[in-house]
């Protein structure tokens, strides 16, 4: 059966039998894991694009997406990567974008295992090492260039590799690769890293070689006329790469989204290293470094300066992570190989042992990695060969389709190329993931939501039609926040029609669609509000009820069934509660329906039933709510010692929270503990009346946020009664103030703020656009400065480096 094979592969199979077969399943692997279902949003811009660029027969002369830059320039540097995602969907629809995603992965691994067998052939190392790779890369399996920035990037490192150890001629194809690398992403710029690195390394071990100073045959010392034919190729490399319609700009086109803050700040992977990233960086650079004190006996100055600068390259952007594992990976397994042979143990990861304990690790490795259980895993792996729009709006564009809604569509930043795929030319967008917008739109962008000024202005420059929102953020303080204040979308000019778990579909009152609005709109409910706003702020308004049941009907969404079930509790029916979530306890909305369904038990008096959902709930996520419930059905049924754990833990995460204390003295009580009772009696004295404080605060906050300023004047005037140093309360005051143009009275609450609390950041920021409005332009500098510091990124942190530099300019002579 060897003898049928091809005669490389026949010779191959016989020499490392084992090796190939090792081999194999890895790239097996990886083609299979790469084959998930695209879910990352940048891939339907890319399709788009692609799509455009391929219809016209070239590429556009001004940009014809995004309507606010229509004036622009066309701008796509990936534009060959987007007519190749195309024409594989053009020619075997999504199936053959998915396989076109998983070939190129698979392809940027065979090469990088290729070049990790160089000079020693350890297949079991190298594909243990490489699964760690996997791992670390895995966030960038995904529809976009980047795929091909591992591809030629791995063929540039392999080529040159082959050259020095074997003299391959590979490398006389990287002049074309650079051309197809320059095309498709803006990455090009990266090429120069392995030239430059063999090229002056070569020359630095040439220099030992010829000293005497005993560099090893395996370190791959090049000779003279191989650094000669290194730099011309080198150049050719260049030469090529200029070969596109961007010329020299394609090596600076990704610099402006490091330079810019906007990008940096409001673009996930460009932000820094989160703590759990720097720890995997510095353990992969840990053992980089060690690998090649392990092989100091072959040690090559090449392999060193080709990697150092990807383990500092993650520190400016967590997307990075994945560039020192690709180049990192091969150089590991050469030094640990270097190591065993140096050491006269060329068996190390070869015998029986080895490859038992290599199957156990590769097993667990690739059933974390295939399950999303990875410390950088992609969750919700589905295996379809199809895209998953689960986060994108499909059943906003659905509804637009079914009802012939066209034009101008103010976005967010997610959505805009899902719009373009689904409906240009028809549609066009305000934003897409390219973020191919003016500084001061890309600002506004984020905005419009939290600020009707803003929604207007953007209305009377572009007049849009259509507004499709996403929901705000999650986190706990944001939700907090629009808990305490009720905050929600809400405007005169836009009609919600169409709401689910994605997004939320707003169209302009008096417009073309004036009929739609008076048949779809949701004129009772906002599906914004936070799950605990909702149930506060519940209305008693009798369309409240239908507009859920007719939104579960149309969407079957989460969120609809938790509001409806939240209704139905309102009015008794706790039955058709419990039957309302039951469908939503696998979903995001998991939590509130267990909280829901507890409830609602309790209510029917199936206290244990209550209790086991209350228990799904926090093993979900623990908080204090979910346990004072917990603790509220043991004290009922007279079981003290079980509540007081609940009530110990809610108050060790959140000693304010005052609704626990009742609850805890009783139960100190009912178990005899009088003392802590007492001392818990005098901590909930206190919280009472801080609490009153609070509700204050709050009702200030609201009142400042509706502009109904002389009702947040008399709210906060009676926080600083009791406490007059309050730098949150004398802060909102001063901007009261300033936004009435009382300036004298804004600055004295400002310095009241800092008199108490000199690093309060908004007191800052307040007290310099006080000076400034008042001509102090250098004191109002050197607030915004301060305030930079204290908050170092966010909107108003870029809004004061403006500031600064206009007030710059104004206060030189």
């Amino acid at each position: 059966m060897i003898a049928s094979l091809p005669a490389g592969l026949s010779r191959r199979l016989r020499q490392h039998p084992a090796g190939l077969i090792w081999s194999t399943l890895f790239l097996a692997a990886v083609f299979i894991f790469s084959a998930n279902d695209i879910h990352d949003s940048d891939a339907w811009l890319h399709l788009s694009l692609g799509k455009l660029i391929w219809t016209l027969k070239g590429l556009p002369e001004h940009e014809l997406f995004t309507y606010p830059s229509t004036d622009r320039p066309f701008s796509y540097s990936s534009w060959l990567f987007g007519v190749l995602c195309y024409l594989a969907y053009l020619l075997f629809n999504t199936c053959g974008v998915v396989l076109f995603k998983a070939a190129i992965i698979t392809a940027a691994f065979f090469l990088l295992l290729r070049d990790a067998l160089r000079p020693v052939g350890n297949h079991l190392m190298a594909v243990i090492v490489l699964s760690a790779v996997v791992i670390l890369a895995q966030s960038r399996f995904v529809l976009r260039p980047d795929i091909f920035f591992m591809l030629f990037l791995g063929f540039s490192i392999f080529s040159l590799n082959a050259y020095l150890y074997e003299g391959k001629k590979y490398l006389y194809l990287l002049p074309l690769s650079h051309w197809l690398w320059a095309n498709s992403h803006s990455s090009i710029s990266v090429m120069a890293v392995p030239f430059l690195a063999f090229i002056t390394g070569g020359l630095v071990q040439l220099y030992f070689r010829k000293r005497g100073w005993g560099l090893s045959s395996r370190a791959a010392t090049p000779t003279a006329a191989q650094l000669k034919t290194l730099g011309l190729v080198f150049a050719l490399s260049i030469a090529a790469s200029l070969l596109s319609p961007y010329f020299t700009g394609q090596f600076f086109h990704g610099a402006q989204y490091l330079a810019t803050d906007w990008y940096k700040q409001e673009i996930v992977e460009l932000l820094p290293p989160t703590r759990e990233i720097l720890i995997v960086l510095w353990l992969v650079i840990g053992i980089t470094l060690v690998s090649f004190l392990l092989s100091r006996a072959h040690f090559s100055f090449i392999h060193l300066l080709l990697v150092i600068p990807f383990m500092v390259l993650p520190f400016s952007a967590r997307r990075f992570l994945f560039l020192i594992a690709i180049v990192a990976g091969p150089v590991i397994v050469r030094n640990i190989a270097l190591f065993a042979e140096s050491t006269n143990r060329p068996g190390l990861f070869r015998g029986k042992a080895a490859a038992a304990f290599a199957m156990g690790f590769l097993l667990m490795c690739w059933a974390a990695i295939f399950s999303g259980h990875t410390p950088l895993g992609l969750p919700n792996l589905r295996y379809r060969l199809s895209f998953d729009e689960s986060a994108m709006p499909r059943g906003a564009l659905d509804y637009m389709d079914r009802n012939t809604i066209y034009g101008r569509s103010l976005n967010p930043f997610t959505f805009g190329q899902y719009i373009t795929w689904r409906g240009y030319p028809g549609r066009t967008v305000f934003i897409d993931a390219r973020g191919y917008l003016s500084g001061e739109l890309l600002e506004l962008a984020g905005r419009f939501r939290d600020s009707p000024a803003i929604l207007d202005e953007l209305w009377r420059r572009y007049g849009f039609e259509i507004l499709l929102m996403r929901y705000p953020s999650t986190g706990a303080a944001d939700q907090e926040l629009r808990s305490r204040l009720g905050n929600h979308f809400s405007h005169p000019d836009w009609a919600l029609v169409h709401w689910d778990d994605v997004s939320m579909l707003f169209l302009r009152r008096g417009g073309p669609y004036r009929g739609l609005i008076e048949r779809d709109e949701y004129r009772h409910v906002h599906p914004d509000m936070t799950y605990a706003g909702f149930q506060r702020q519940l209305p008693g308004k009798p369309g409240l009820l239908a507009e859920l049941q007719r939104n579960v009907r149309e969407t079957d969404s989460s969120r609809g069934r938790v509001f409806l079930a939240v209704v139905y509790s309102s009015l008794g029916r706790y039955r058709e509660a419990i039957e309302a979530v039951r469908p939503v306890e696998n979903t995001y909305m998991a939590r509130e329906a267990h909280i829901i369904m507890a409830h609602a038990y309790k209510k029917l008096g199936d206290a244990a039933a209550g209790l086991a959902h209350l228990r799904e709930a926090m093993a979900l996520k623990e908080d204090v709510h979910v346990l004072n419930e917990a603790a509220r059905l043991h004290l009922r049924d007279g079981n003290a010692a079980e509540a007081l754990g609940y009530l110990e833990r809610s108050r060790e995460l959140d000693p304010k929270y005052i609704a626990t204390y009742p609850m805890l003295i009783r139960a100190y009580r009912a178990l005899g503990r009088k003392d802590e009772a007492r001392r818990t009696e005098g901590v909930y004295a206190r919280l009472k009346s801080s609490a009153s404080l609070r509700a204050h605060f709050n009702r200030g906050l609201k009142a400042y946020a509706e502009k109904r300023y002389p009702a947040a004047i008399r709210e906060f005037r009676q926080v600083l009664a009791a406490d007059p140093k309050n730098a949150p309360v004398r802060t909102n005051l001063g901007f009261i103030y300033f936004d009435q143009q009382r300036l004298g009275q804004a600055l004295e609450q400002f310095g009241q703020a800092l008199r108490h609390h000199p690093n309060h950041a908004n007191a800052h920021y307040g007290i310099a656009l006080t000076y400034a409005a008042r001509g102090e332009y250098d004191r109002a500098i050197a607030h915004f400065q301060r305030y930079v510091a204290l908050e170092p990124s966010g909107y108003y942190s870029r809004a004061a480096k403006n500031k600064i530099e206009s007030l710059s300019r104004m206060s030189t002579p």
